[in-house]
């Protein structure tokens, strides 16, 4: 998500806007994390995660592909859907893991998602900061 904070301060041109966006998803993402264990004892977990995801994806594309002052507009709604759903949809994945692994295996399935997604981040961190310094190189 470091690149979603990057562009909305390309798009904005504002660190304090860029802010903002950022305590925006933060706050909904705090918000959802309370009833996430709600969500995840009364719903069932797949299409809620599933529909999540679309939603965000949907959400991002619309915001990508929008120009000029209709990207501005929509940076709030990003961030709550972000924030809201991309922290319902890590709740409801971790509380899957008994029913996905047992009890016996739910210590090393854990490690092994938490290890998982910190790699995923370092290289994407990584691709990310090559891609935006060739865009700005190129600017």
């Amino acid at each position: 998500m470091v690149a979603l904070n990057v562009f909305v301060y390309q798009v904005t041109g504002s660190a304090l806007q860029t802010g903002v966006f950022m305590a925006l998803r933060l706050g909904s993402g705090f918000v959802a994390g309370m009833f996430g264990g709600t969500v995840a004892a009364r719903l069932p977990r797949r299409p809620v995660m599933v529909g999540g995801d679309l939603t965000q994806a949907g959400v991002l594309v619309a915001f990508a592909f929008a120009g000029g002052q209709a990207q501005v507009d929509l940076l709030p709604v990003v961030a709550v859907v972000t924030g809201l759903l991309g922290t319902t949809s890590s709740v409801l994945l971790r509380s899957s893991v008994p029913d996905l692994v047992g009890d016996r295996q739910r210590l090393a399935a854990n490690a092994l998602l938490v290890t998982g997604r910190a790699v995923a981040r370092r290289c994407a961190g990584s691709r990310g900061a090559r891609s935006t310094s060739g865009t700005y190189a190129a600017w």
